[in-house]
Parts: structure tokens; C-alpha cells; sequence
């Protein structure tokens, strides 16, 4: 799935189409409680799903999952919750990284309907 994450945003690129504007969260780790978890509003009836566009290879992929919405409205969105960990050896100084998602249909080539959305990560030694 990653490859169709780049795939989609390399298409958008060649064919000129602007993706959605690029919204950015900021997460504070340390060395001792290395696990990164973040939540993406989502709305699997759409189709829509984020997928991991790119991050450092030494950031550990742990898993995801959609946690659907609260109420049993039909539409309505609920989150993408995704989990990484931060090797303690890559945590030595204080240092920074980027995960990038974007959020599209699979099936769908690149279109201006896509989001990006970019997670910044900072590793202080505890």
C-alpha cells in the first residue's frame, strides 16, 4: 500500500494536479517512552483511507486501524489511529523526523480530492 501512496502522489505530480493542502501535527517523544501514536480523521464510507507515504526507515511501523465514529449515523467519519516506535539508539541527542500520509482512494488515479498530512516527531534522551 505504501508503493500506491507514492505511486498516487508522483501522478499528481507529473500531471500537474495540486494535492490538498498539507496539515502538520507535532509529537514529543523520549528515549524511554518511544512509542508514537497518532489519530487522522477518517471516513471509511467514502472510500478515503491514509496511507504511509514516507518516513525514516528506522522508524518501526507497529500498526493502524480505523476506530469507527461513536454514534451509528450513516456517513459519519471516525479516526485512523496509526502506531510507530523510535529505536532508543536513533535518540541519543535530541533529534527530528517526518512521517508523511496521505489520505486517498486506492482505486482512484491522483486527484486534487487527496490530503497530506505531516507528522513531525521530536526525540529528546530521557
Amino acid at each position: 500500500m505504501r508503493y500506491c501512496a507514492l505511486l498516487m502522489a508522483a501522478l499528481a505530480s507529473f500531471f500537474g494536479v495540486a494535492l490538498a493542502a498539507t496539515h502538520a501535527q507535532v509529537i514529543q517523544i523520549t528515549s524511554s517512552t518511544p512509542s508514537i501514536v497518532f489519530q487522522l480523521p477518517s471516513n471509511a464510507s467514502t472510500g478515503f483511507r491514509w496511507f504511509l507515504s514516507q518516513k525514516p526507515v528506522w522508524i518501526q511501523s507497529m500498526s493502524s486501524r480505523y476506530i469507527p465514529p461513536k454514534n451509528n449515523r450513516v456517513g459519519a467519519g471516525g479516526v485512523s489511529e496509526w502506531h510507530f516506535r523510535w529505536p532508543a539508539d536513533k535518540c541519543l541527542v535530541p533529534t527530528q523526523a517526518s512521517i508523511d500520509m496521505l489520505y486517498a482512494r486506492s482505486w482512484v488515479p491522483a486527484s486534487a480530492n487527496m490530503k497530506r498530512e505531516k507528522i513531525t516527531v521530536y526525540c529528546r534522551p530521557s
